[in-house]
């Protein structure tokens, strides 16, 4: 079959949603500032760790972010700015259940150590922190870097 008579069959039923990968490039532009708004910055944040809880020792494994301007009136995305993304040693062993699940593995991260004058660039003029599921980002964000204390999320 088809890979998009497979996609219509599924969309047409209510009990599948299809997702689409979306491929962001490091400037890629979602909408034209054509009016003129006044912009501000947000980050979209997501990590990769070692377990499910920072205050048990669990860390940050890898940390993606993507910087973006928005219309501080609208809401509306206008473009990606700024790219960061980076492995970090947990310096500790990563169980096979996080390698299953995240695809990083030990020889991944070994000796790798998340640059944060990267991330303070990536960063820089940040107004608003997004990540899917904050309640779980920000106390591993916070853990690894205060500065996250001082952010809206």
């Amino acid at each position: 079959m088809d890979i998009q008579a497979a996609v219509q069959i599924l969309e047409s039923n209510p009990d599948y949603r299809i997702l689409r990968r979306l491929r962001v490039d490091e400037n890629h532009v979602f909408s034209d500032n054509t009016t003129g708004e006044k912009l501000g910055r947000l980050a979209v944040i997501d990590t990769e760790t070692t377990g499910l809880n920072a205050e048990a020792g669990d860390r940050i494994i890898d940390v993606a972010i993507a910087t973006c301007e928005y219309g501080r009136d609208s809401g509306t995305l206008y473009r990606v700015v700024d790219r960061y993304e980076s492995l970090e040693d947990p310096e500790f062993p990563i169980s096979p259940e996080i390698t299953k699940l995240t695809g990083i593995t030990d020889a991944m991260v070994k000796g790798q150590r998340i640059d944060e004058a990267g991330m303070a660039r990536a960063l820089s003029n940040v107004s608003l922190v997004i990540c899917h599921n904050a309640g779980f980002d920000r106390p591993f964000l916070e853990a690894r870097y205060p500065v996250f204390a001082e952010m809206h999320f």
